[in-house]
């Protein structure tokens, strides 16, 4: 008995040391430390006879704009790769392509790119500018998914990241495995929002006279409205139903864990939206008119001048009826720009190169009038004329 506890013991010791000395001659797995570098590429195409568009992105996040122009896509790439040196990582930009083909009515798009390895690394946000006519359909995008100024209806399918509807007309069905969803939209009659996410929030802003059934529930959170009147009302902890109107609309929204909010805002007209505007003392009321001199846009706007000319404040606009063609002066945002003697100049929009408001004016006495421009990769898209008066 004793002899064969000492041959165990033995062999444990050889076990021991040879892991040890195998151990000792591997060294660690070294970590190779990656360079990126970003280029930005732009493109376009024609079509024609297209009602469907299908993108999708497996490296990045997808941003679409709507226009009125329906027989061309304007695309926009911005590629990022990681590699040892930057040099290596420029040489692998032409390695991100667009792909894009037609399937009977429909344009289907994708982003392409070799898979990661150690030595490369590969990133892209796509960006399309399309008829805001197109039913859209977005497919398994690897994060997030921003639409803006589409009258149709737009479904995002699988998302892995937050989802944004801004300046939406139509109905629109969305998902996201995990992330926030916000949708600011008009639900035409018969229409619908749709918005399933099994861990954020959910925020639907929608015209206060609505007409649409509602149902809303969430797991873990709270479920709240403002600013709209619901009959048949029924609410409890993490659940909301009722109607908006004779209930001719669905607004169906669902997360597993987060709030929801529904929220109703008040559509004006050219006559009444002057009375209602509440435009803060010491800041400049701002209208804009499009190229056949109707007024497009009301609001308001806040400029700080430092000692060297330039201008910083915040605007706060809002859009008359259903407009086209006025750029991204809609909404809430952060200028910046400067002025020369009597000359003004804002931008809008200064995060973007291209989507971009500029605005252009004359001051004269204490107010200013001028010229907005929105430009965008493919040169000035849209312009008209503005008018901002000081309020005192």
């Amino acid at each position: 008995m004793e002899t064969k506890r000492t041959i165990q013991f033995v062999l444990f010791l050889l076990y021991l040391s040879f892991t040890l000395i195998n151990c000792s001659n591997n060294s660690p797995t070294e970590v190779i430390s990656l360079v990126s570098s970003s280029e930005q590429w732009f493109g376009g195409f024609k079509l024609e006879n297209i009602d469907h568009l299908v993108a999708s992105n497996r490296l990045g996040s997808i941003y679409i704009y709507g226009n009125s122009l329906p027989d061309t896509i304007q695309s926009y790439l911005y590629k990022n790769v990681s590699a040892e040196t930057k040099n290596v990582a420029e040489e692998h930009f032409s390695d991100i392509v667009l792909e894009h083909s037609i399937l009977n009515d429909s344009v289907l798009c994708s982003i392409a790119a070799p898979y990661y390895s150690a030595q490369l690394e590969y990133s892209c946000n796509l960006e399309l500018e399309i008829s805001g006519e197109l039913q859209t359909y977005i497919k398994s995008p690897n994060n997030g998914v921003n639409i803006y100024y589409m009258d149709t209806t737009v479904y995002v399918l699988d998302s892995r990241g937050d989802i944004e509807l801004r300046q939406h007309n139509g109905s629109c069905e969305v998902n996201t495995s995990k992330g926030d969803i916000i949708t600011e939209m008009i639900i035409e009659n018969n229409g619908f929002c749709r918005c399933y996410t099994s861990e954020g929030d959910i925020t639907v802003e929608i015209p206060s006279n609505t007409s649409a059934t509602i149902y809303a529930i969430t797991d873990e959170g709270a479920v709240s409205y403002s600013n709209l009147t619901i009959s048949n009302l029924s609410e409890s902890q993490g659940y909301l139903s009722g109607e908006l109107s004779n209930g001719q609309g669905e607004i169906h929204l669902e997360t597993k864990k987060g709030n929801i909010e529904i929220k109703g805002f008040f559509t004006c007209n050219d006559s009444d939206l002057d009375q209602d505007l509440d435009i803060p003392s010491g800041s400049y009321h701002y209208q804009s008119y499009n190229s056949d001199s109707i007024k497009v846009v009301d609001g308001w706007f806040t400029m700080i001048e430092d000692s060297v000319a330039n201008i910083s404040g915040e605007w706060h606009f809002n859009k008359i009826g259903n407009p086209e063609n006025i750029g991204t002066q809609v909404g809430d945002g952060i200028l910046v720009g400067g002025y020369n003697g009597n000359t003004l100049w804002i931008e809008l929009n200064p995060q973007y190169k291209d989507r971009n408001v500029q605005l252009i004016g004359i001051k004269e006495d204490g107010n200013y009038s001028g010229r907005w421009i929105w430009i965008t990769f493919s040169g000035i898209s849209a312009e008209g004329s503005f008018t901002a008066n000081y309020k005192e």
